[in-house]
């Protein structure tokens, strides 16, 4: 799949999936699971490009991320989708190479390449044997510094997404999503679909794909993260061979302006679906709020944290209206969301929204118990490794890292600091981040 759902994103960032039982491991056993050594390296190129490099030399194989700030946030008003379109051309073909020209140099090295596209970044994920990486990452810049945007592939592409709008427009989940995100932003930037409209989508042209990408496709916008069979000054010098000559970014970016608040409101879209989705939220935080840590664990025991979590127990084990139930903090550039979502049968959304409601003032009044801030920080801490089992998790883990200015020794420490985390301020975010009477609520589905 060529786009990335900032969803999904931010349920792996943020949450946990499964609460099993387990022993709660000490933060000295957890942090010898985390520690990597030795730390990343971080170089700031000669083209502009940030690079991060982590040495595997026992790996024969090389993960590379590529993260440009060219997302879905830059798209002009009036053309929401031109920043995936663009994102999903880079692959059909350069000045030099038609995309199945591409398509099989690739094959034949047994690499792997992903695109896809979020609110803030265009992201590229190449996973190659070490023997080929040169020759991959020759045809990677040239799809990036060098994108043909002909006519007839412009013409494909644009049919194929919005065939996958029109389709969109069937799925409960996606319909639900759009309107929340919209009801929740506005008219700001992150408030725009991502991939745009089957309106917006017809307006594009092949040279709307040349004017982004010359604005927004530039090593000064890159951060670049290799994991595996590679050092860092060996990583640097096949960049610094193949970023030098790029062109001047025509001028500096505008930052984004600030995220609105959200208010309560309330969206129902009558569809003839068999269940209704529901998702309910509000403002979240930052992800350099300094009450962060205590947000993450807070979250957990309320819905993130599986079967273990209260909305679960309540929702699926007690009144049996839900098979499935999950929250989360999404975790943009700006500030996210906090939203929980959940499908039922449409007799009973209104019993399983006034459920949920009655989970989040619970925890708003009453914060939580001790036993469930150390079974949190247990499953936080010991689930950790996970996310960092393979190069490719390491190298976005890297990415994310480096955008959010975490430090190259984040993940030794983090840990440490899901474990300082106490009750009280558990309990305090609760009460500042948890308002169950200023939900917005967006129900798709069909209205008993």
């Amino acid at each position: 799949m060529r786009r990335l759902s900032l969803l999904v994103v931010a349920i792996v960032v943020v949450a946990a999936c499964t609460a099993l039982p387990h022993p709660r491991p000490t933060t000295a056993t957890v942090a010898a699971k985390t520690t990597l050594s030795p730390l990343p390296t971080r170089r700031r190129l000669p083209s502009g490009a940030t690079l991060l490099t982590l040495s595997r030399p026992h790996l024969p194989v090389v993960a590379v991320e590529i993260d440009l700030a060219a997302g879905a946030a830059r798209d002009p008003a009036m053309l929401p989708g031109l920043a995936s379109l663009t994102a999903d051309l880079l692959d059909e073909g350069t000045t030099d190479h038609t995309g199945q020209e591409i398509a099989e140099a690739l094959e034949s090295m047994g690499a792997a390449l992903a695109i896809s596209t979020s609110h803030d970044a265009t992201h590229l994920s190449l996973h190659v044997l070490k023997r080929y990486l040169p020759a991959a990452l020759d045809l990677i810049v040239e799809l990036l510094r060098t994108p043909a945007f002909r006519d007839d592939d412009v013409a494909r592409i644009k049919k194929e997404t919005r065939a996958a709008l029109i389709a969109g427009e069937q799925e409960p989940n996606t319909v639900a999503g759009r309107a929340y995100r919209h009801a929740a932003y506005g008219d700001h930037p992150y408030g725009h679909p991502a991939d745009g409209t089957v309106e917006s989508v017809a307006k594009i042209t092949a040279d709307d794909c040349r004017r982004f990408h010359q604005r927004l496709y530039h090593p000064e916008a890159m951060v670049v993260s290799m994991v595996g069979a590679i050092d860092a000054q060996e990583a640097a010098t096949l960049w610094n061979a193949r970023l030098t000559g790029w062109a001047a970014r025509p001028e500096p970016l505008p930052s984004l302006p600030p995220t609105p608040p959200t208010h309560p409101q309330r969206i129902q879209l009558d569809r003839p679906f068999t269940q209704t989705t529901l998702i309910l939220g509000e403002a979240g935080v930052r992800r350099d709020a300094p009450d962060f840590f205590a947000t993450l664990v807070m979250n957990h025991i309320l819905g993130g944290g599986g079967f273990g979590s209260r909305l679960t127990t309540e929702l699926r084990e007690r009144l049996g209206l839900v098979y499935s139930i999950g929250s989360w903090f999404s975790l943009p550039m700006e500030r996210g969301l906090f939203t929980i979502q959940l499908a039922t049968k449409n007799a009973s959304a209104k019993e399983a929204e006034t459920a949920v409601r009655e989970v989040v003032r619970h925890l708003h009044d009453d914060g939580p118990t001790d036993a469930e801030v150390a079974d949190a920080e247990a499953y936080l801490t010991g689930s950790f490794p996970l996310r960092l089992d393979t190069s490719a998790k390491i190298a976005s883990y890297l990415i994310f890292m480096e955008r959010h200015h975490l430090g190259l020794d984040y993940l030794r420490r983090f840990p440490a600091l899901v474990s300082a985390v106490t009750r009280d301020q558990v309990a305090a975010v609760a009460r500042a981040h948890l308002d169950p009477d200023g939900l917005i609520v967006v129900a798709v589905g069909k209205q008993p």
